[in-house]
């Protein structure tokens, strides 16, 4: 589901594709302004300028081990033997949002 974030609405000032000079969209704060940034685009609404980026949170992601026979799971596409190894590697990987360090096998 979308988190509803209010769009920011940017006139393009050059040639961004799909956008053509002159067209209006709207984006999240950090994709304006960095295309503002960028000089492609300008803000419609001064007061969005202004405003501070929003924070979004990176949505986190739960990883589980998922038995695929003969004793070994799968995690996030790595192949892991023993049940209780794929729960370690699963949580590991849960707790750091990810980045996936290197499998046991």
């Amino acid at each position: 589901m979308r988190s509803k974030v209010k769009p920011i609405p940017v006139r393009f000032i050059q040639k961004n594709a799909p956008y053509n000079v002159g067209e209006i969209a709207g984006f999240d704060m950090k994709v304006a302004r960095s295309l503002v940034n960028a000089k492609r685009a300008v803000f419609i609404n001064e007061s969005d300028a202004d405003a501070p980026e929003e924070a979004t949170a990176a949505p986190s992601k739960v990883f589980e081990a998922v038995h695929i026979g003969g004793g070994y799971y799968e995690v996030d596409g790595h192949r892991v033997k023993g049940k209780k190894a794929a729960e370690e590697y699963a949580a590991e990987l849960t707790k750091s949002h990810g980045e996936a360090p290197e499998a046991e096998e």
